[in-house]
């Protein structure tokens, strides 16, 4: 077998954020095997994230914001979000720079193989594929295990979407400003909302975007983007340029930090993905650069994560309102944000909130949803204290 030192199985965001990191790091010499079933080289999807600084992989940001619209309803708010700015990435452009990285490397090796499985033996782990057998010193893990998110009592929805980029020959869109979140309930009555990045005054990004247990079929998808784009934003025509379709996990599982002695899981299988928003770009980029980091001080990859209970908390709290009370979920957002600086919502989503904030914010909300909740997940059960024990 061919021994490396880092196996990365993946090509995903963050099997390519970690190989972008190890790039330009001390370890840029270590020997790297990724692994993938498919080439990565079409446009897939968009990564978005706000931040104060300067982003990640500020080179390939196709487009920044600093303006912000929320609407619900009839009721539309737009601010300022200086300094910070919200960005997106293209998944053609981000596989692109990290894929030219790799072709000046000759210690990176990627190899088209499905993954079967991995195992360890006393000194290093093995990983077994359609194509062969590789042994690393350390296997870092990004194919998400979905039977986790159905374990014990941990809440388990999908954020799924379907967008359309669209042209337009009159200029429709206000270019520097983005619609977070546009909630139509005369459109769609449960927890879903519209979505839209104007790249240009004539082109844009227009997402529908659903909490629910299972996905659609792009039919039902077409029927509401179709009906927002046409009654909505009186679009009569367009040409469709391209368009994308996922599916983000939402859960409050405590994920794994380590498997074994040589496995870690990484980005949403590591559980990146923040369970009330469907947020994981960035925090990627923040596993990934830990992980160099240990791996610079200490030659192992497993750095002490270190959770935050009382947002956990927040966040099981929140997708339990999703999942028992849908519709009061989408009022939830519209007093969020209608009653908040957006600035003030975006530090506290990115959990960078203290708790006098967090208690200004929540003065703000509907309280019954949240307490139907705490009766619905902990009083009826006695188990708030192992719970908060546990996370």
């Amino acid at each position: 077998m061919e021994l490396y030192d880092y196996a990365i199985t993946g090509a995903g965001c963050s099997g390519m954020s970690l190989i972008n990191h190890l790039s330009t790091s001390t370890l840029s010499s270590k020997r790297v095997l990724l692994i993938d079933k498919q080439d990565k080289e079409t446009s897939e999807r968009t990564w978005c994230f706000w931040s104060q600084k300067k982003p990640y992989f500020a080179d390939i940001v196709f487009k920044s914001w600093d303006k912000v619209n929320f609407t619900y309803s009839h009721h539309s708010k737009t601010q300022s979000i200086f300094p910070w700015k919200y960005h997106c990435i293209r998944g053609a452009d981000f596989y692109r720079s990290i894929q030219s990285q790799m072709a000046y490397r000759a210690q990176i090796t990627f190899k088209k193989a499905t993954l079967k499985s991995i195992y360890e033996n006393d000194d290093l782990a093995v990983l077994e594929t359609d194509r062969g057998s590789y042994a690393a010193n350390f296997v870092f893990n990004s194919i998400p295990n979905y039977d986790f998110y159905q374990r014990g009592d941990a809440i388990s929805l999908k954020q799924h979407f379907y967008g359309l980029f669209i042209e337009t020959e009159e200029p429709i869109f206000e270019a520097d400003c983005m619609t977070l979140m546009n909630f139509q309930p005369e459109i769609y009555a449960g927890a879903g909302f519209f979505y839209i990045l104007p790249f240009t005054a004539h082109c844009a990004l227009i997402e529908f975007t659903v909490f629910s247990e299972n996905s659609w079929a792009v039919e039902k998808y077409r029927f509401y983007l179709d009906k927002f784009i046409k009654d909505y934003l009186h679009i009569r025509q367009f040409i469709i340029t391209d368009t994308e379709k996922g599916v983000i996990p939402m859960t409050d599982y405590c994920f794994p930090e380590r498997i074994g002695n040589f496995q870690m899981q990484i980005g949403t299988a590591g559980g990146m993905t923040k369970p009330s928003t469907g947020y994981t770009f960035r925090n990627i980029q923040r596993q990934s650069q830990k992980i160099v980091e240990h791996l610079e001080k200490y030659q192992n990859p497993f750095y002490s994560r270190q959770a935050n209970t009382r947002f956990r908390f927040y966040d099981r709290l929140f997708l339990n309102i999703i999942r028992q009370y849908p519709e009061e979920s989408t009022l939830i957002f519209r007093d969020l944000f209608l009653h908040n600086h957006f600035k003030k919502v975006f530090c506290f989503l990115n959990e960078e909130t203290c708790l006098s904030t967090e208690l200004s914010i929540f003065s703000k909300l509907r309280w019954n949803p949240f307490l139907e909740s705490i009766k619905d997940l902990f009083l009826k059960k006695n188990m708030i204290y192992d719970w908060f024990h546990s996370s």
